[in-house]
Formats: structure tokens, sequence, C-alpha cells
């Protein structure tokens, strides 16, 4: 833990004041982020569909006369969404600095 802070905290004044917070002696700040902020709208729809595969009657489900290659169709269709909104998200946020380049 102690290394973490030398690897992550640029300054060393603020290192310090963090290594003394860690061992309780020192005043830490507290910055406080209200729900919203952690809770958008993509993490929302992740959360979601989540909780849904998750909790889905999985057995239920599979007593249904349906027919696989409407499954099948559905499993690439949802395989392909996927794939293209992940793709997006890479392309929209690709920068991201290899951790050994801070230095």
């Amino acid at each position: 833990m102690v290394g973490w802070v030398f690897f992550r905290i640029d300054d060393p004044g603020a290192a310090w004041t963090y290594l003394r917070a860690m061992f309780l002696f020192g005043t830490a700040e507290h910055n406080y982020f209200p729900v919203s902020h952690f809770l958008t709208i993509d993490v929302m729809v992740y959360l979601l569909a989540g909780a849904f595969f998750a909790l889905a009657p999985v057995e239920k489900m599979a007593t249904l006369q349906i027919d696989r290659v409407r499954i099948f169709a559905g499993q690439l269709g949802f395989g392909v969404f996927s794939f293209s909104i992940a793709t997006i998200q890479l392309a929209a946020n690709s920068f991201n600095p290899f951790i050994y380049f801070r230095f």
C-alpha cells in the first residue's frame, strides 16, 4: 500500500500527506460525490441488463417451446449489437495512457 502511494501520486508533498492520513497521523480531505455522479445512463443500462440476466427464471424459460433458429438469430443479433457498442465506446474513449508513460 505504501508503494502504491508513491507509484500513483506525482507530487511528493501530496504523497506524504496521503501517507500521514493513511496511518492516522493527519487529516484526510473528503470529496463526496452524489450517486448521480456514478450512475450515468450507460451504467444504469448495464446494471439493469446484468440484473435481468442474473435473475431471469432460466428454468421456466427452458420449458418454453421456442424455435431454435429464432433463438440463434436473437443471440447472434445481440452479440453483433454488443460488439458494435463495445467498438464504438473503445473508439470514443481511446485515450488511456499506459501507466508507465506517466513517469
